[in-house]
């Protein structure tokens, strides 16, 4: 409830509309389908987008210290992760 303030819903919308969403990528590592190891574990971030490229293929978000690789190809075998944590930064109303 806004108390004491004028009220422009279409100013509030537009506020709500442009909030940042951060997404957090662990840097998890991947197992490998030749030697079910977990490979890499706090170095790089291996994860699956969802979309395969082919029957063997699968497209991946790939990451390490100096280097984003948003949809690179990966063999449909390798142990990724599938999921992210979310966080919200500056919920709420702003003003405008």
């Amino acid at each position: 409830m806004l108390t004491g303030k004028s009220f422009d819903l279409k100013s509030a919308i537009f506020v709500l509309k442009n909030i940042i969403m951060l997404l957090y990528f662990v840097r998890s590592g991947y197992v490998s389908p030749s030697s079910s190891r977990l490979n890499y574990a706090g170095n790089e971030g291996d994860y699956w987008s969802g979309r395969a490229n082919s029957s063997s293929y699968a497209y991946e978000f790939y990451f390490y210290s100096s280097r984003v690789l948003p949809s690179s190809v990966n063999n449909r075998y390798s142990g990724f992760s599938v999921r992210c944590v979310t966080g919200w930064e500056g919920v709420g109303w702003a003003e405008v």
